[in-house]
Formats: structure tokens, C-alpha cells, sequence
């Protein structure tokens, strides 16, 4: 695949799904979402740090990029706000 990096959903895995990238050997940078945007739960950031840390013991930290999953979606403010 001709991408410097790729993305993919993750955080409901608990980044399992970054195993294949090791099977393989993929040489780009990859970023695993950290932030299930479908839930209305709002992660923490030790939750998120957590889920990183799961993702380098999978993939080198030079090729890991912190992404939410799927990109973003509107949420409500009342989902939002501290």
C-alpha cells in the first residue's frame, strides 16, 4: 500500500488489530484511533495513554501516530464539556 500512514479503528480491540502490522512487517507509520467516537463515553487520558501504550508494545513508537477513531463526528455539548 503507497500510504505514509495509515489509520485504523483500534480502541474498542484494545489494539489487537495492530498484530497483523507485525505479522507483516509494515514499514509506514500507523495510527491507531485512541477515542471510540460511536461512544458516548468520553475517555480519560490515562485511558487514552493506556491504549498508546498498548500500541507501542505492538508497533515502533517512531511510526505511531495518535489518532480518534474514524475520524470525528458532532457530538452534543453536553458530551463535551468537562
Amino acid at each position: 500500500m503507497d500510504a505514509d500512514v495509515i489509520t485504523i479503528e483500534t480502541s474498542r480491540s484494545q489494539m489487537e488489530l495492530l498484530d497483523v502490522f507485525q505479522e507483516f512487517d509494515y514499514p509506514n507509520a500507523i495510527g491507531p484511533g485512541v477515542y471510540d467516537i460511536h461512544s458516548p463515553n468520553i475517555p480519560s487520558e490515562q485511558e487514552m495513554v493506556e491504549l498508546l501504550k498498548l500500541a507501542a508494545q505492538r508497533i515502533d513508537k517512531t511510526l505511531l501516530w495518535v489518532n480518534p477513531d474514524c475520524g470525528l463526528k458532532t457530538r452534543r455539548w453536553e458530551e463535551v464539556e468537562p
